[in-house]
């Protein structure tokens, strides 16, 4: 008897040491966001110098991290939150070919769409996140709606999975997915006429309380915004929070409570770092840093390789027609750097349709080409806007408006200042290098009244001496860059004739 009670003893210590084998167990979580098709290394703006991301880099610094976490015995997990594809021509032409097969590679864990994933339209998304062997794609708060036949009544299904359940060295980790509600203004209406966004905080909410006693760690990938985000931290259950859509780089992260809220800039700038470490069954935040992938770091050769040939197939791609333009465009640089130009307006114009903005104001700076009357081609789209700008949307007090407009008139004659804004929804005289008679539609400015306005993300963090673009309030960087935009809204028009209204007037 006491032989048997010794061995049930032994088995029972045997038994509890092995439930708490994982007590203590560091968990490291690699994170990004926002990649918008940056594969090559770019430059952000004309003023910088050094070059800036690349994927070969971004997977070269994952693998590097994996290894040295190997070593250190802690599970590595590897998460992006949206907007992997739109922002350079080679998402734009090949629809994210080339970016879905590199994170296959890389080995991401999970991941959620963005907004930006549906600008090819949903069946295109849809084939992307059930393409073979590709990573599990979470969202919780898409639904599409179809017709049931002859009922007329209507049937609502997740598209995709609402939740991934990972197990990786014992860790058992759950991942909810979650889109911005926005997607369904800010999407072209073709690409989402069939689909419901509902409130990602709610839905969330539904799966995490049930799922915190099943694993190590409760998830959320989020495609919805550092504001949205901080509702989804504070539901029962949840653990952490990858977030994205705003692009900013949130170091550290934002704790509401315990629950850390987290987003790695964009374009593959930074690869995000958060660890923890399970004690009593529950993750204890334990540190967070960025890799910045800067031009010094090695390349993945194969990676590289990949982009390499891809790149190779783009220039026989880049002289696709896109649509017809029936007069010469103008984006000289002595005209569009002191006077209105149809170029200017046309890409004014693009802005606000797409965001919806009362006012649309763009720096000439970033217009770099004229287009001759004829055909427009995708190439000749990158010759006027080559850089990586993105459409951002905020409100601004009339008054505020008037000092941007004060800055873009200020300069003499013969300057040539990049600073000089094209402008849409706004009309306005310049007299003695002021603005004057300010016209919002067919009503004066009025400086106590906030208007939704569109601009770069270039102005919206002060360039070009536009400080006061910080200070708009509802900030919301959309994510559309401008080539790509100018792309896709040429190819919805096809044939354009802007002319030069009188928007701009000198006296």
């Amino acid at each position: 008897m006491k032989f048997v009670s010794f061995f049930l003893l032994v088995f029972l210590v045997i038994s509890s040491f092995s439930l708490c084998a994982d007590e203590g167990k560091q968990i490291c979580i690699l994170y990004f966001n926002d990649l918008h098709g940056h594969l090559q290394p770019y430059k952000k703006n004309p003023k910088d110098q050094a070059m800036r991301g690349g994927i070969a880099k971004f997977k070269k610094q994952v693998d590097q991290v994996r290894q040295e976490n190997q070593k250190q015995n802690i599970t590595t997990f590897l998460f992006y939150a949206g907007d992997l594809l739109q922002g350079t021509v080679m998402s734009t032409v090949f629809q994210g070919e080339p970016d879905i097969q590199i994170l296959n590679m890389m080995n991401v864990d999970a991941g959620c769409p963005g907004n930006h994933e549906l600008d090819f339209g949903f069946e295109t998304m849809l084939k992307i996140c059930r393409e073979d062997n590709l990573f599990p794609i979470v969202c919780t708060n898409l639904y599409e709606e179809t017709t049931i036949s002859g009922t007329g009544n209507y049937l609502y299904h997740r598209p995709l999975p609402s939740f991934v359940v990972l197990e990786k060295e014992k860790i058992r980790l759950a991942v909810i997915g979650a889109i911005t509600p926005d997607a369904k203004w800010t999407t072209h209406p073709k690409n989402v006429q069939n689909l419901i966004f509902t409130n990602p905080v709610l839905e969330v909410a539904g799966i995490a309380e049930h799922m915190n006693d099943k694993v190590d760690m409760v998830v959320v990938v989020s495609h919805c915004g550092k504001e949205l985000d901080r509702d989804i931290a504070k539901q029962p259950g949840v653990d952490l929070v990858i977030g994205g859509h705003d692009h900013v780089l949130l170091d550290p992260p934002e704790k509401i409570g315990l629950v850390p809220v987290c987003q790695a800039g964009d374009y593959g700038d930074y690869l995000g770092r958060i660890d923890f470490r399970l004690e009593k069954g529950q993750p204890v935040f334990l540190q967070n840093r960025f890799y910045p992938i800067t031009e010094e770091l090695p390349e993945d050769e194969i990676v590289a390789g990949i982009v390499a040939r891809y790149a190779g197939k783009l220039s026989s791609k880049l002289g696709q027609v896109i649509g017809k333009t029936l007069v010469p465009l103008d984006g000289e640089r002595a005209h569009i750097r002191w006077d209105e130009t149809n170029l200017g307006n046309l890409i004014a114009d693009s802005m606000r349709v797409i965001t919806k903005a009362e006012i649309a104001l763009i720096n000439s700076g970033g217009i770099r080409a004229s287009i001759q009357e004829g055909p427009i081609t995708i190439d000749q789209v990158y010759q006027v806007l080559p850089f990586s700008n993105t459409l951002v949307t905020g409100y601004y007090q009339g008054s505020q408006i008037l000092e941007m407009l004060n800055r873009s008139v200020s300069f003499p004659q013969g300057s040539e200042n990049g600073a000089f804004l094209q402008v849409s929804g706004i009309t306005f005289e310049i007299v003695d290098c002021k603005p004057q008679n300010i016209l919002i539609g067919n009503e004066s400015l009025q400086l106590t009244k906030k208007y939704k306005v569109a601009i770069t993300d270039f102005m919206a963090a002060g360039g070009d001496g536009y400080t006061g673009c910080k200070e708009g309030e509802k900030m919301e960087n959309t994510g559309y860059p401008f080539n790509s935009l100018m792309i896709q809204y040429l190819q919805d028009i096809h044939e354009v004739s802007p002319q030069v209204e009188g928007r701009i007037r000198r006296k």
